[in-house]
């Protein structure tokens, strides 16, 4: 009986421990076919079976192909507005289809991590201060000082713990300023080599250096509009700001916000990104704790932040971990599962915003996960919203969209063609 019960205790362990690559793989064929030819590949291999190997390693490399290689159209969904619907004119929306030796979403995705931009883009930094006398950095594009002051500004969020640096805001900052756009990207604390100067960390829905920042950008260009550019998390902080700060469209000229590859469904997909995606983003978030350690321990002696135990750093591994033992604590959540509701409180602010917003996401990401009931839950935010545009191709990975042309990828094309039409409608008078 001892042993039945053991055997099952076991199977049921194994099967949690699956839980989250079963949940990634549902609904998703093609990648599970990848998966089963990949490992009777692996398997056949180290068993010597070798015309097996030849057998799946065909089967797999035609499974990688075929998906990528039928040209299908991205969806545009539009909220039903007059302003909005003119807004969506603005795309060009070529059929977007991955390169061959880039002809999954996994693979995009590593592409994007793994290449730099071949040309490097110099920054100028600037701390500013916060409202609690912390500091954080903002990163101006080098050499713009031509510009004139009522020049269009893009603000840039970077992704999870990355900055201006990473191969993705190169890209798309090149092109940006060749169209005369006054370029700066918001540097979370602690990220990019910055050090935090108060018990203040970061997160997606605590926004007060987020205005404070658009503020500082709008009382040096009083008269320039600005827009939101989000990557990855960044995406979900300017989603926020769009649903959230609705007023800083009168009061800094906030005309639009973009979120490319946001995580909409931050709750309900927390467990259910494979780690193997995720643990290079764990790692670095634990080493930002650790490296501005001192701050938050003397914080916590002086009785300023609440108490709790930093060496369980030592034992994350997982994003959900990392915010349930970290910036839970100092924002008040309690737990990863009440701030990432939080997060997704988008659907019902978004609806009641004014500023537009442009949305880019593709179904085979492996990090943004895009399920078919949050795929529905979009379109149900975008129908009755008055300022949404969502797009959706089928491939693209995280942040990638890379194409066999050396020209501008989709995903900054899209971008920059709405950028260029809020500005000009903003500078018509509306």
């Amino acid at each position: 009986m001892n042993n039945l019960l053991l055997c099952k205790s076991f199977i049921y362990s194994i099967l949690l421990s699956l839980q989250e690559y079963i949940y990634f793989f549902k609904g998703r064929l093609w990648f599970t076919l990848e998966f089963i030819s990949f490992i009777g590949m692996f398997y056949s291999f180290i068993t010597l079976h070798f015309i097996l190997v030849i057998i799946f390693c065909i089967c797999f490399i035609l499974i990688l192909i075929i998906p990528t290689q039928t040209i299908t159209n991205p969806q545009l969904l539009v909220s039903p507005n007059e302003f909005t619907q003119k807004l969506s004119h603005c795309f060009s929306l070529k059929p977007f289809n991955s390169p061959i030796y880039l002809c999954d979403g996994i693979i995009q995705t590593i592409n994007v991590f793994a290449t730099r931009f071949p040309i490097k883009l110099e920054f100028d930094r600037e701390f500013i201060n916060g409202y609690d006398n912390g500091k954080f950095a903002v990163d101006w594009l080098s050499n713009q000082q031509t510009l004139s002051t009522n020049s269009p500004i893009l603000l840039v969020y970077h992704g999870l713990a990355g900055g201006c640096r990473e191969s993705y805001i190169q890209r798309f900052v090149y092109y940006a300023q060749q169209k005369n756009y006054r370029i700066v990207v918001y540097t979370y604390r602690g990220c990019a080599g910055t050090k935090m100067t108060t018990p203040r960390a970061y997160n997606i829905t605590c926004l007060e250096d987020s205005v404070t920042c658009i503020n500082y950008i709008h009382s040096k260009y009083p008269t320039a509009p600005i827009i939101t550019v989000g990557y990855s998390m960044g995406g979900m902080v300017s989603t926020t700001l769009c649903g959230r700060l609705d007023n800083l469209r009168e009061s800094c000229n906030l005309i639009g916000c973009v979120a490319i590859s946001a995580t909409w469904p931050s709750l309900s997909t927390a467990n259910a990104i494979p780690q193997v995606f995720m643990d290079s983003f764990t790692k670095s978030l634990v080493k930002i704790a650790y490296k501005n350690q001192d701050i938050f321990l003397n914080a916590m002696k002086e009785h300023k932040i609440p108490s709790f135990d930093y060496h369980l750093m030592d034992y994350v591994t997982t994003v959900p971990q990392f915010d349930n033992n970290f910036d839970c604590k100092l924002f008040g959540f309690g737990h990863y599962e009440t701030y990432y509701y939080d997060i997704e409180q988008w659907y019902h602010f978004l609806p009641k915003s004014t500023i537009p917003l442009l949305a880019i996401n593709s179904i085979d990401d492996p990090i943004a996960i895009m399920p078919s009931y949050t795929i529905q839950r979009v379109k149900n935010m975008v129908a009755s919203s008055s300022n949404v545009i969502f797009i959706l191709t089928n491939n693209g990975g995280h942040l990638g969209w890379v194409d066999n042309s050396n020209k501008i990828s989709f995903v900054d094309e899209a971008t920059l063609e709405y950028c260029d039409e809020l500005v000009k409608l903003f500078n018509g008078g509306n």
